[in-house]
């Protein structure tokens, strides 16, 4: 699956691609999917939005599964750990890096299970 705010030409042949706002379209998933989760968020998603989207990606993730985050910022996620930190360094002065991020989900704890236990 590939969530876009838009979409390309090339796109239209191909399965798997949803138009929208990644907040809004992984509301709408049941958590603890996929194996691997890949995102390439917005490079200037504002500061307050980040861990939003770190745990709405970290719930996607099955227990073992791997979240691969390409992204200036390295967010602590408390049911992941960090596996690998790659730095992609360009010919440019004075330009951002990409930081690629492989996590893996080492225990539950995704949003709905905690809410569950406020619950109780």
């Amino acid at each position: 699956m590939r969530i876009d705010l838009e979409k390309q030409d090339e796109q239209d042949e191909k399965e798997g691609f949803m138009k929208g706002d990644i907040f809004e379209v992984l509301k709408g998933i049941k958590p603890n999917q996929f194996d691997t989760v890949i995102c390439d968020p917005l490079w200037h998603l504002p500061y307050q939005k980040r861990p939003a989207l770190a745990f709405l990606l970290r719930d996607q993730v099955k227990l073992g599964g791997r979240l691969i985050l390409n992204a200036l910022w390295i967010p602590t996620i408390k049911t992941m750990t960090i596996k690998d930190i790659y730095v992609g360094k360009n010919s440019m002065a004075w330009r951002n890096v990409s930081l690629i991020i492989i996590y893996e989900k080492i225990e539950e704890g995704n949003s709905e299970s905690i809410l569950k236990e406020k619950e109780k």
